[in-house]
C-alpha cells in the first residue's frame, strides 16, 4: 500500500514538473509587447562658427558634452522561429521619451545660453537571436534610430528669453544586443539590451540677424535598456 502510494505521489510530481517545463519552455512564435526603462550616455560635438550678414564665416569653436540621461518606452515586436531550429528573426519598434537635456554656453558668447533637448526617439531594427537556453534568448541587433532634436538659443541678460528656436530629426545606425528571460508559465520575460547609435550631423542656424551662431551637432549614445515583456 505505501510502494502504491509513492508511485501515485512519484508520478503526480513528473507531470507537474512535465507541464511546467512545457509552458515554460523556449521563446513562442508570435507578436509582444515591452515596456522599458533605459539608462543613456550621450556625448554631443558641436562645432559654432560665427556668421554676420555679408560676411565670411570665422574659424569655428568645438565644444563636447556629455549626458547621462532615463528614457522611458514601449515596444512591439515578432519573433519568428526557424523550422523548429534554435534560431529566432524578427522585426522591432520602440518609442521613447527622454527627461533630460543638455545646457552649455559657447567661449565667444557669454551672455547667451544653448539648450539642447532631445525628448523623443523612434526606432526600427531587425533582431537575430538564439535560444541558448528552455527560458533564456540571446540576441543580436541593427537598424535605424531617429531622435527629436530641439536647440534653443536663450538670452541670459533677459531673464533666458528664447532668441531662436530651431526642431529637426536627426537619424543614426543603431547596432546593439540583448538578452532575455522567461520567468513564468505565461511567457512574460525580462530584458537587458546594451546598444550604441551614431547619428548624422545636424546643421542649426540661427533664424535672426542678431543670431550670429551656426551650430553642427553630431552625437552618439550608448543605451542600457531594462524590459518587461508580454508575448500575446
Amino acid at each position: 500500500m505505501h510502494i502504491f502510494n509513492k508511485k501515485i505521489i512519484f508520478s503526480s510530481l513528473v507531470v507537474l514538473i512535465a507541464s511546467t517545463f512545457e509552458l515554460t519552455a523556449a521563446i513562442k512564435d508570435g507578436f509582444y509587447v515591452e515596456g522599458t526603462s533605459s539608462a543613456v550616455f550621450s556625448h554631443q560635438n558641436f562645432e559654432h562658427a560665427i556668421f554676420m550678414p555679408d560676411e565670411d564665416l570665422n574659424p569655428a569653436n568645438k565644444n563636447s558634452h556629455q549626458r547621462l540621461g532615463a528614457d522611458f518606452g514601449l515596444g512591439l515586436g515578432y519573433w519568428y522561429r526557424l523550422d523548429s531550429s534554435r534560431f529566432v528573426i524578427g522585426p522591432h519598434f520602440h518609442a521613447a521619451y527622454s527627461i533630460s537635456n543638455v545646457n552649455y554656453r559657447p567661449d565667444d558668447s557669454q551672455n547667451q545660453k544653448h539648450q539642447i533637448q532631445m525628448p523623443w526617439t523612434l526606432s526600427g531594427s531587425a533582431r537575430f537571436g538564439y535560444i541558448i537556453s528552455e527560458n533564456c534568448l540571446l540576441y543580436g541587433l541593427a537598424g535605424i534610430k531617429t531622435k527629436h532634436l530641439r536647440y534653443t538659443i536663450k538670452d541670459l541678460d533677459n531673464n533666458e528669453a528664447p532668441l531662436a528656436r530651431k526642431k529637426q530629426w536627426t537619424y543614426g545606425l543603431m547596432l546593439g544586443a540583448g538578452l532575455e528571460y522567461a520567468i513564468n508559465k505565461y511567457q512574460h520575460r525580462i530584458g537587458v539590451e546594451i546598444n550604441t547609435t551614431l547619428y548624422n550631423s545636424a546643421k542649426i542656424k540661427g533664424s535672426m540677424d542678431d543670431i550670429p551662431y551656426q551650430s553642427i551637432i553630431s552625437n552618439k549614445d550608448l543605451q542600457l535598456k531594462l524590459a518587461y515583456i508580454i508575448p500575446f
